[in-house]
């Protein structure tokens, strides 16, 4: 190997070892105070590609380079389990309740041409899992006669007559929020406001299960990135104008930085509250980050992810342009024994439904 190619390529190691480094970090340290931090988490699946390049590039070629990217990647296991799951676990037999979240996207009401058949599919999954406890995002009511029926048809195909709604926006006869229901009594119902954001919203319901064990479920929808059509069309390829293409990246980035800033204070209100917690506890909903992130890595902190429990390889909570995006979680602390995870590839929303069995650990 000549010397230029080798130098070369050791200032790409270099880098990408740097690189991955710093999405280590994203998950401690607030977009507020760097806000560069998140884009490099985003870019976590190439530089360990990257990285793992580099480690078998120098094996190859019988050189002691090879441990720069190995070392680095050992770094950062845990973030590596977080993000790809742990392959020494799996589903097992599935738990004695079952809980399910989905970011709904309003049971397809703005789709126009196709909403009373969305909304149906939608309710017939619902009718098919028949959980214990459902959390839903994006949770859509049209209360007008005659408007688009929604949570009629959803206590009839979940069963579950027990509700706490928060809703965030009402328009005429209209409301948007979220909704956590229960086949279950809920014994208290708990809110937990953002400060200056209407949009979204978090809230905690106390369920009181058959074994007379309560349960704390806090149900989570975190700000949003607001992409328009035009983003989309970008992501997809769509829009061929080099310069109308190279404008509409950058008012990319400033919503996404300006979301990851949103989100910071949004996952620490939370998770003051999820440590005051004086019950078994369930943390799911829709954070709009991936396993790299201050949100997710705040989580992460103080309860298990049931992704990394039973599943391994890249999850995927998004249905949308981009692919492989974990961004709905649920997690849950050590009272909580997670038995399986699946994700449900149903089509209907932008977001597919996470679903979760579990049994109370009473050794805890």
């Amino acid at each position: 190997m000549g010397r230029f190619i080798k130098t070369s390529l050791l200032l790409v190691n270099f880098f990408a070892v740097i690189a991955l480094i710093g999405a280590y970090m994203s998950r401690s340290t607030t977009p507020l105070e760097n806000g560069y931090l998140p884009f490099i988490g985003l870019t976590f699946p190439a530089l360990s590609l990257l990285n793992l390049f580099f480690i078998a590039f120098w094996q190859i070629n019988g050189s002691r380079w090879a441990m720069l990217s190995f070392f680095t990647m050992l770094l950062g296991f845990n973030a590596w389990l977080d993000y790809y799951g742990n392959p020494f676990t799996g589903n097992k037999e599935d738990g004695e309740y079952k809980i399910l979240s989905h970011n709904v996207r309003l049971f397809g009401f703005y789709q126009w041409d196709e909403n009373i058949q969305l909304r149906d599919s939608m309710m017939a999954s619902l009718a098919e899992e028949q959980a214990d406890i459902l959390c839903f995002q994006e949770f859509y009511v049209h209360e007008e006669v005659g408007g688009f029926k929604t949570k009629p048809l959803v206590l009839k195909a979940t069963k579950a007559p027990h509700m706490h709604e928060k809703y965030t926006h009402e328009f005429r006869d209209q409301y948007f929020g979220v909704v956590t229901m229960s086949k279950h009594p809920i014994l208290f119902k708990g809110n937990i406001e953002f400060a200056q954001d209407y949009n979204n919203y978090c809230i905690y319901t106390d369920i009181l299960l058959p074994s007379d064990d309560t349960i704390r479920i806090f149900n989570a929808h975190l700000a949003s990135i607001h992409f328009r059509k035009a983003d989309y069309d970008l992501l997809e390829g769509e829009d061929k104008e080099m310069d109308k293409a190279l404008g509409r990246a950058e008012d990319m980035m400033r919503k996404l930085k300006k979301a990851f800033e949103r989100r910071a204070p949004q996952i620490e209100q939370i998770m003051e509250e999820v440590k005051k917690s004086p019950y078994p506890t369930i943390l799911a909903g829709d954070f709009n980050d991936t396993p790299i992130s201050y949100t997710y890595g705040l989580m992460r902190d103080a309860l298990d992810d049931a992704y990394r429990d039973c599943e391994f390889g890249i999850g995927n909570t998004y249905n949308g342009p981009i692919p492989y995006l974990r961004i709905d979680h649920l997690f849950h602390d050590e009272q909580i024994d997670v038995h399986s995870y699946r994700v449900k590839h149903d089509p209907w929303s932008d977001h597919f439904p996470v679903i979760c069995s579990f049994n109370l650990n009473k050794e805890e």
